[in-house]
């Protein structure tokens, strides 16, 4: 999907509905070019139309569009799946890590924990990652806390985007404000089911 498309279909996500003319305005091109990319988002059933707003007798009926039924289900899956196909665009590392680090920031939408305890934070993140449905929980151990994801919510993607335990990474690193390692990835050692492990350093 290009760039645009992706940029259409997450305006629309955020704003529930949009127009023709409301999407050229806000991507600063022309309505025939919007509705070339709306036409393709149709077809690609990623977009529907809800309703045709008629604004005055002679004018031409505007057509409102909204996510798709299909994708409503799996709009935060769609989002994730094309902006980690933009990050694997990038050539260099650093540009790469920055990308993800911002992509942890939107996802973590965590508060300032800057003044509390490790305990508090840790807390904190297992909260909001549960909110995510990671089934998290954290575990006190003698050398550094221990926090274990019991379910990855974007299973049908990490196989596609290994990158997505670096994203898990940089998500743990910015809830709880500290570097962490991960020791183990969907392992079963310990489980019957799968599980990931982060270590704070």
């Amino acid at each position: 999907m290009t760039k645009i498309r992706t940029e259409i279909v997450s305006y629309i996500i955020e704003n529930q509905t949009a127009t023709a003319a409301g999407l050229a305005k806000t991507f600063n091109v022309t309505v025939a070019n919007i509705r070339y990319h709306l036409k393709h988002l149709l077809q690609d059933d990623a977009i529907e139309v809800i309703t045709n707003q008629i604004l005055s007798p002679r004018g031409r009926p505007t057509q409102i569009y909204s996510l798709s039924r299909k994708e409503k289900s799996t709009g935060l899956e769609f989002l994730l799946r094309s902006a980690l196909e933009e990050i694997n665009l990038i050539r260099s590392d650093r540009a790469r890590k920055n990308r993800l680090v911002k992509l942890a920031k939107i996802i973590s939408s965590s508060s300032d924990y800057s003044n509390g305890s490790m305990t508090i934070k840790l807390g904190e993140a297992v909260k909001r990652l549960n909110e995510l449905n990671f089934n998290a929980r954290w575990e006190a151990h003698s050398n550094s806390p221990n926090i274990l994801f019991q379910n990855c919510p974007y299973s049908s993607l990490v196989d596609s985007f290994p990158i997505l335990c670096q994203l898990d990474q940089y998500l743990l690193e910015e809830l709880i404000g500290t570097s962490v390692n991960q020791k183990e990835k969907l392992s079963t050692n310990r489980s019957a089911h799968p599980i990931c492990r982060f270590t704070i350093d």
